[in-house]
């Protein structure tokens, strides 16, 4: 028992890493963007609640498929850290996109 106790942040990731894998798992097979919003939303909340670090898996899936709409919107929704997006997604968005997120980024940040 008191194993449980004392590893509750690393039990707190391991549920999250299994999350994260579930919701890749079912968003190859979900179409609607809409609905993979909101199962991230899941995701989000958890590690909110836990105070880690905020997941990225679906950030780089949209990056990789160029969904910049459904990017910005999700990082906006969850007020993502600029830091984390910056890291995590800019590698594969192309120059563009990543161009104008950084953009959208500073605007929202500066008000």
């Amino acid at each position: 028992m008191r194993g449980l106790i004392v590893s509750k942040e690393q039990t707190a990731r391991e549920i999250l890493l299994l999350l994260e894998a579930a919701l890749c798992y079912s968003q190859s097979s979900d179409n609607s963007i809409v609905k993979q919003l909101l199962h991230w939303d899941l995701a989000v909340k958890f590690a909110k609640f836990h105070q880690m670090t905020l997941p990225e898996e679906f950030l780089k899936h949209c990056a990789k498929e160029d969904l910049w709409l459904p990017f910005v919107l999700f990082i906006q929704l969850h007020q993502y850290p600029i830091d984390q997006v910056s890291s995590s997604a800019s590698p594969v968005l192309n120059i563009e996109i990543q161009h104008s997120v950084q953009c959208l980024l500073f605007i929202c940040t500066d008000r």
